[in-house]
């Protein structure tokens, strides 16, 4: 099987005419979306895309570990505290929930809430 051109690559397919045709083809690529009509498809088709992408759906996101999200508040805590959360590989969030479910009290709370 013969390929025509001048080989300019140890890749048998690469040729110099082929690699031509590509540059004339990127090159009526490139004048087509830099004019009014190529923009306004280009607008349309990104339009589009956005439409089937993303977006907030029924039970997409991650869950929660508890079974019910988490409310954002802000506490102080000790430099103490901290050392030793960063130490036993926790954030301080995760620690003072765990420390606040093991507590009777908690569990008591828990207990009553769900038979109400």
């Amino acid at each position: 099987m013969a390929k025509k051109g001048k080989r300019i690559s140890k890749h048998p397919l690469i040729t110099s005419e082929r690699l031509a045709k590509r540059r004339v083809d990127a090159q009526l690529a490139d004048d087509y979306y830099l004019s009014e009509e190529g923009r306004a498809e280009m607008a349309k088709w990104k339009q589009e895309s956005e439409k089937k992408r993303g977006g907030n759906r029924k039970g997409s996101g991650r869950k929660s570990i508890y079974g019910t999200a988490k409310v954002k508040t802000s506490t102080a805590f000790s430099v103490e505290v901290k050392e030793y959360a960063e130490g036993c590989g926790l954030s301080l969030s995760q620690l003072a929930e765990e420390a606040i479910r093991r507590t009777k009290a908690f569990r008591d709370w828990k207990k009553s809430k769900s038979t109400e």
